[in-house]
């Protein structure tokens, strides 16, 4: 986009230092004038010594590179700034000084990065006077190889892999992937600017009159022109499209007259719809943005077309100059003034390709905010969560372009995400682990809005989890040893939680943090006392999952016991039942005070038992214990033991009194006394005298008769 070689002889007898320096670039509005007002000058120019210094803050001295890599003067005629941000600057100044091969392309990732004397962080030598640059949508670098009369393709896989400046690593040869011949046979062409539209790239081709497209944007690779114009086309040095209108760039030389043409038909051989001039009629490069067309000039000038150029026929110089040479308050921009890239919104230039003065100037940028927002705070892990930045300019309605890279606790979220058109970015991850976590959003900003930073606290809850306890007996009586077990199991979801589980009894631990296998914990086993006991169980949780607890509670009581009868005859039975034994074990049963085993009995699940058991026959009378024991606990229960009954008969032989007398003559005299009593009654119903006497007598007359 630039013209070079009318100026060889001026860049010969300079041999200054060189360097990208930033600057502040503010342009006059309202009508056509030819003063720019009062304009601040750039922030650190060079200082023209001859010695190789900058003047860049802190005394930096980067400057351009020769062929084998030693520091050299820096020459820049082409500036161009991709979409995403990134700065690229062709750099001739080597080819002016006698080699053939020593033109270089410097980048820098960003406007803002190129400020202050950076280095550039990659860089493509081994070209001839290299002058035109542009980048398509896809990210292919095309570089106008001027001095070899061709145009170079670069796909964005290579630009990537270009190394850093003063190696001389990154030849063109074998990393470009197309080559666009521009001869004419054998004789040179030079072609000059390029440019990007109507779905083509476009040259200015300088040495035969002609401007030409080529159908080689993304991955199409046509090398033969689509369209050739020469109508009005006079040593072309820049093309540009405003508007979706082609300009030209036409300069004074061999006859030609100073102009810009303006085509609307876009085919072969078409003709200009209008004519534009400049101050000087020396119009170098072009650039624009919406349907403003801006011009530098070899004076050192630039020129902002105040009308509508895109429409009508006008010829008239409709300009503001906002960087004459040797005008107060401009940037005192020395001849020749060669690139220029304009994509700020209202058409002002954003970077300047000084060359006189050796740099390239950049505009002044408004401050901007960055503010960035969650889809969902907090969130689960597993959670997809969107973070949306939103850039804000300080003043004015554009939108400011660019890209914002994300960032999680530093690492990148991702690739860098371009604005939209409100001047928002978007990117989501669901790989957040649990915790809190900042978020960064940096803005890289653009030709016309400074970088800036947000940032959010994203807190990422784990997946729900819920935690119980069982213990090694269903019913743990005081005295038992007993372990628990703590199993976490997740809400929702097939994966096992990982971490530790704490123990306590009533608040005391039991021994130090138990990791979970296969979801579940044991504790060390511990002795029960006596009373009220609460086991919690403590799950800490782990990068995925939530912490819980879960808590069992039991009575520790001593082991209780009952008999009944609790008086008992030797010989004979009784009911002998417990609770708060350990479950499923067997106890021994003895009788005291001489001990006697009862036999064993088998507590349940729950820890009880009932049983019978047997009083041995002969057993001493009196009070007694019956004593329960088990491995870990003992009770014991009072009982009475009571003789059997003793019934007397009377021996058949020996020497001892018999007593009472033989049962038949009992029988006898019972049977007499009922007969005589039956007699009496019998004769008193009969009405006939009977003389009553005394009981006793009666019996002493039957017992003679017996």
């Amino acid at each position: 986009m630039t013209y070079r070689g009318a100026h060889r002889r001026f860049h010969a007898a300079v041999g200054l230092c060189a360097a990208i320096l930033a600057g502040s670039f503010v342009f006059a509005t309202g009508p056509a004038s030819s003063d720019p007002g009062n304009l601040p000058a750039p922030l650190g120019q060079a200082t023209n010594t001859g010695t190789g210094s900058l003047g860049c803050p802190n005394n930096a001295s980067w400057k351009g590179f020769d062929n084998n890599g030693n520091p050299d003067n820096f020459g820049p005629v082409a500036v161009k700034i991709e979409d995403g941000g990134r700065v690229w600057v062709s750099d001739f100044r080597n080819s002016e000084q006698g080699s053939s091969t020593a033109g270089r392309v410097y980048s820098w990732p960003s406007v803002a990065a190129a400020q202050d004397c950076t280095t550039p962080d990659r860089e493509l030598d081994g070209l001839n006077q290299p002058e035109g640059i542009e980048v398509d949508s896809s990210g292919n670098l095309f570089v106008a190889d001027t001095g070899n009369s061709r145009i170079l393709k670069f796909t964005k896989a290579k630009t990537d892999t270009f190394t850093t400046v003063g190696n001389g690593a990154a030849t063109p040869a074998g990393n470009f992937a197309l080559e666009i011949s521009t001869k004419n046979g054998n004789a040179d062409s030079f072609v000059r600017g390029l440019a990007i539209g109507n779905n083509r790239l476009w040259a200015a081709d300088d040495n035969r009159n002609r401007v030409v497209a080529f159908d080689v944007l993304g991955a199409n690779n046509n090398t033969t022109p689509d369209v050739v114009i020469t109508d009005a086309v006079c040593h072309p040095k820049a093309v540009t499209f405003v508007g979706g209108k082609l300009f030209v760039a036409n300069f004074p030389q061999g006859g030609c007259i100073g102009s810009i043409k303006r085509y609307d038909t876009l085919a072969n051989n078409a003709a200009p719809a209008a004519t534009f001039t400049i101050q000087n009629d020396h119009p170098i490069d072009l650039s624009g943005f919406g349907t403003t067309l801006v011009a530098s000039s070899t004076d050192g000038g630039i020129a902002k077309f105040a009308g509508a150029p895109t429409s009508g026929s006008a010829s008239a110089p409709l300009i503001t100059s906002v960087g004459q040479k040797g005008k107060t308050g401009t940037y005192d921009l020395k001849a020749p003034t060669f690139g220029l890239d304009t994509i700020s919104s209202d058409g002002n230039p954003t970077l300047i390709a000084d060359s006189g003065n050796f740099r390239v100037v950049q505009a002044d940028l408004t401050a901007t905010t960055t503010a960035v927002t969650s889809s969902k705070n907090p969130s689960t892990v597993g959670d997809n969560v969107a973070f949306t930045a939103t850039v804000t300019p300080a003043s004015g309605g554009a939108k400011p372009t660019g890209t914002v890279q994300f960032k999680a606790d530093g690492a990148n979220l991702g690739p860098a995400v371009p604005l939209d058109a409100n001047g928002t970015a978007t990117t989501s991850t669901a790989s957040l682990a649990k915790g809190t976590h900042t978020i960064t959003a940096v803005y890289s900003g653009d030709a016309n809005f400074n970088p800036s930073t947000g940032t959010l606290q994203q807190e990422v809850q784990g997946k729900g989890t819920s935690t119980s306890v069982t213990a090694s007996k269903a019913t743990p009586a005081a005295g038992d040893r007993v372990t628990f077990t703590a199993t976490v199991a997740p809400a929702s979801g097939t994966v096992t939680p990982t971490g530790t589980v704490q123990f306590n009894d009533n608040g005391t631990d039991l021994g130090g943090p138990v990791a979970l296998t296969n979801g579940s914990a044991t504790s060390p086993e511990t002795t029960i006392t006596q009373g009220a006991h609460t086991i919690t169980a403590t799950y800490s949780g782990d990068a995925n999952f939530a912490a819980s607890s879960g808590t069992l509670s039991f009575n520790a009581g001593a082991p209780t016991l009952a008999v009944d009868p609790s008086t008992v005859v030797a010989g004979r039975q009784t009911t002998l039942s417990g609770t708060r034994w350990g479950a499923d074990e067997t106890l021994q049963i003895t009788l005291q005070s001489t001990p006697v085993s009862l036999g064993m009995v088998r507590t349940d699940s729950a820890g009880r038992f009932s049983t019978l058991v047997t009083i041995p026959a002969g057993f001493d009378p009196g009070p007694h214990q019956i004593i329960v024991t088990s491995n870990t606990q003992r009770a014991t229960i009072g009982i009475t033991v009571v003789a059997a009954t003793t019934v007397t008969t009377r021996p058949t032989t020996g020497t001892l009194r018999v007593t009472g007398g033989p049962i038949s003559t009992l029988t006898l005299a019972g049977t007499l006394t009922l007969a005589l009593g039956f007699a009496l009654l019998t004769a008193g119903r009969r009405r006939r005298y009977v003389v009553c006497q005394p009981a006793t007598v009666i019996m002493q007359r039957l017992a003679r008769h017996l």
